[in-house]
């Protein structure tokens, strides 16, 4: 009987196959290869609680087997328990330390918690016992772009493809790391390799969506940007919705990847329900388009992040909710970031507007009287930004390397929410306000940010929520930008009171806060 449910297991029978495994559970519980196999299979099926639990059974039933562990490493990764993931990998090393599998999945589990070095030691490590291993070297190539070596991460990737061509995540990240070296056609190639490869490939799909939008193809890449929904390496969760999603005229296209019914319905006397998706910045950024949905008849429902509710609550002919809130009715939704695929936004028809949100009047009132006695211009100042991020250590900057902006006669004033271990030591030394302790949400730094000269910011939300307000604003740019910010150009159409500075060198922000000083010293007052 198990060796048929393992017959019908290869042949993707898994209806007749799973029947089978559970007949020979019913006589015999605590089998360990029909609760490995069936867990197995489960999980192939997208069931990973319940294979997660079989795998469990079996590892009790199997204390010297390190394959059911290194398994049960990859099931409790896949449902994002990561923790336990890496006990359970660890758990498999100490059985058989030479086991490259669970080296390379224990270096997927360490990338995901953001331990960058451990992961590529174990990307290492299984390579040495395996040099041509496709997974481990494509792997290693997703860590080293993230640590800022992108030529060491392409020839990673291509050492991949010369023992596997066919092998889809290789191409995928082998796309990653040329457009961190500036490499875009390249890119694309190589992502539309990695989709014929696997036609349901969302992440190839996504990244070339980031791609065609960083180089201003807005159309193509807005279409495509909605398979963010199948990309496993953004693993976004869909929002609970009873009503269908609005695509407006992208509705059409690409509907069958939304993890919804797809409508494009005229919106005129319609409620619609737009809502959060991802980071703050997205939120700021893209909650101008709900006024545009408004101004097509419909009641225009949205819903954000808590610490967003008061500022985004400006927003003229719009009901803001926060996160978890009790909503009224609605007839249709969408999330944020698909507006601009449905309203067909691009370049030359993205709306110009100096300033969306607007901040607290009796809130700005108090931080002029605050900082009223002091006759020098006040700078704001943000420099890193939240660390789970992944391309944090591309765009964050060591407080230490800005230190040439303390000889400037101004006043600074943080903007971080707190300051980072690592930064503690030049934050005494720059000698800025510390106001974290009085900014409850983003109404209170609104608040703050009306009073300011000058921002200066990462890219980071502070660089959204101060273009929505139309404040100046500096923000410093790493070599290969988010694709927001565009390619080659010191203006961004999505804030006309922005202005751009860019690496020009990877990893080296000294011209660029060289160009800094010399901007804000030729636009403040002599001392």
């Amino acid at each position: 009987m198990f060796e048929q449910a393992q017959a019908w297991h290869r042949q993707g029978q898994w209806r007749e196959a799973e029947a089978a495994y559970r007949r020979v559970l019913q006589q015999m519980p605590h089998d360990v290869p029909a609760l490995h196999w069936l867990g197995l299979m489960l999980y192939q099926c997208g069931r990973h609680a319940e294979s997660a639990e079989l795998l469990l059974l079996a590892a009790a039933g199997a204390p010297a087997d390190p394959e059911i562990r290194a398994n049960l490493a990859v099931v409790l990764q896949a449902s994002g328990q990561l923790e336990p993931a890496l006990a359970a990998c660890s758990a498999a090393l100490q059985i058989r330390p030479d086991y490259p599998e669970a080296l390379n999945t224990r270096g997927n589990i360490l990338r995901g918690l953001r331990r960058l070095e451990a992961a590529l030691a174990d990307y290492e490590r299984a390579l040495a016992l395996r040099p041509s291993y496709p997974d481990a070297l494509s792997n290693r190539a997703s860590v080293l772009v993230r640590l800022g070596l992108p030529a060491a991460a392409l020839a990673s990737t291509e050492l991949a493809l010369r023992t596997a061509p066919g092998f889809a995540p290789a191409w995928n990240n082998r796309g990653i790391a040329l457009v961190a070296l500036g490499r875009y056609q390249e890119a694309l190639d190589s992502y539309a390799h990695a989709t014929q490869l696997n036609p349901s490939y969302g992440d190839a799909y996504f990244n070339q969506a980031l791609c065609l939008l960083l180089q201003g193809e807005f159309r193509r890449g807005w279409a495509l940007h909605e398979w963010r929904w199948r990309a496993q390496g953004l693993a976004l969760q869909a929002r609970q919705c009873a009503r269908p999603l609005w695509l407006g005229q992208g509705g059409d296209v690409l509907g069958a990847l939304s993890p919804w019914p797809v409508s494009a319905a005229d919106l005129s006397g319609k409620t619609i329900l737009l809502h959060a998706e991802q980071g703050y910045g997205d939120t700021l950024q893209f909650c101008r388009f709900a006024p545009e949905l408004a101004a097509r008849g419909a009641r225009v429902l949205l819903e954000v992040q808590p610490p967003l509710r008061s500022l985004v609550a400006t927003l003229p002919d719009v009901e803001v909710f926060a996160r978890g809130d009790a909503l009224p009715a609605y007839d249709l939704h969408s999330p944020l970031l698909s507006l601009p695929h449905a309203l067909g936004i691009t370049l030359t028809t993205l709306p110009t507007v100096s300033s969306y949100l607007r901040p607290d009047a009796a809130r700005s009132e108090r931080w002029r009287t605050r900082f009223a006695a002091d006759p020098r211009p006040l700078i704001g100042l943000a420099w890193c930004g939240n660390p789970a991020h992944a391309n944090d250590r591309q765009r964050s900057i060591p407080l230490a390397e800005l230190m040439p902006l303390s000889a400037l006669p101004a006043r600074f004033v943080s903007l971080q929410p707190e300051v980072r271990v690592s930064d503690r030591e030049a934050w005494i030394q720059f000698g800025m306000d510390d106001v974290a302790a009085e900014l409850g949400d983003f109404s209170d730094s609104a608040a703050l940010l009306a009073c300011v000269d000058h921002v200066v910011t990462v890219d980071s939300a502070v660089a959204h929520l101060a273009g929505a307000l139309g404040r100046p604003t500096h923000v410093l740019l790493p070599h290969a930008p988010d694709f927001r910010w565009l390619l080659a150009r010191s203006d961004t159409p999505w804030y006309p009171s922005v202005q751009l500075l860019r690496q020009t060198r990877p990893g080296d922000w000294a011209d660029v806060i060289a160009h800094l000083l010399d901007k804000l010293s030729a636009q403040l007052p002599a001392p």
